[in-house]
C-alpha cells in the first residue's frame, strides 16, 4: 500500500442521491434525516437519529451499514473530518464545466484553464481580504453556540461552552483553534 494512512470516505452526496432513487417516497424528511445523521458528533447521537430512519424506512439502515458508517458518518471515522464534507475537485470541475464539454478540445482546456485561475484568484483574494486570524466560516462558528460535546475532538474548534472557559481564563480561542481553520494556513494556501 503506498498510502498506508490514507482514509476513504464515501460521498455524503452521492450516497443520499442513491438514497433518494432506492427510498425516495419519503422525499424532504429523508434527505433531512440524513444530513443530520452524517454529522453526528457522537456515536450516542447517531444512533439516536438511526432510530428516527428506522421510523420512516427499516430499509434505510441495513443499506447503510452496508456502506460502513466510517466511510461517511462523522463520529465514525478514523479520522478528523473537520466541518468540511465536500466533493472532490472532479466533480466541482464537471459539475462547472457541463456545457463546455462538448466544444473542441482545445476551447475546453482554455476554459478548464480560465475557471482554475478564476477560483484560485477569488479565493486567494478571499483570503487576503480576511482579518480574523481565523476564516470567516470559522469565526461565524466560534460566535454561534454550536453545542456538542464532540465538537473539539472531531472538528479542533471550540464549542460554545469551551469558548465561554477561555474567554473567563483571558485566553485567546484562536489558539484553539486547528491550524487548518487559520487564516495564514489559508493564505500560504493560495
Amino acid at each position: 500500500m503506498v498510502y498506508p494512512h490514507a482514509f476513504h470516505g464515501a460521498c455524503m452526496f452521492h450516497l443520499l442521491n442513491n438514497l433518494k432513487s432506492k427510498y425516495g417516497s419519503h422525499g424532504e424528511e429523508l434527505q433531512m434525516n440524513f444530513i443530520v445523521v452524517t454529522k453526528a458528533y457522537t456515536k450516542i447521537e447517531c444512533e439516536n437519529y438511526m432510530r428516527g430512519r428506522d421510523r420512516l424506512d427499516r430499509c434505510i439502515r441495513p443499506y447503510l451499514e452496508k456502506t460502513k458508517y466510517e466511510t461517511w458518518e462523522r463520529s465514525y471515522s478514523p479520522t478528523k473530518r473537520y466541518i468540511m464534507m465536500t466533493s472532490n475537485i472532479a466533480e466541482s470541475l464537471n459539475a462547472v464545466l457541463k456545457l463546455a464539454r462538448n466544444l473542441p478540445i482545445d476551447i475546453l482546456v482554455e476554459c478548464l484553464r480560465s475557471l482554475v485561475q478564476k477560483w484560485v484568484w477569488n479565493n486567494s483574494n478571499n483570503a487576503n481580504g480576511t482579518f480574523t486570524k481565523v476564516s470567516t466560516a470559522t469565526e461565524n462558528e466560534l460566535r454561534h453556540d454550536i453545542v456538542s460535546k464532540m465538537k473539539f475532538q472531531k472538528d479542533e474548534m471550540s464549542c460554545g461552552h469551551a469558548v465561554a472557559v477561555i474567554a473567563k481564563r483571558n485566553l485567546g480561542v484562536y489558539d484553539y483553534c486547528a491550524k487548518f481553520y487559520k487564516t495564514e494556513t489559508l493564505k500560504t494556501l493560495y
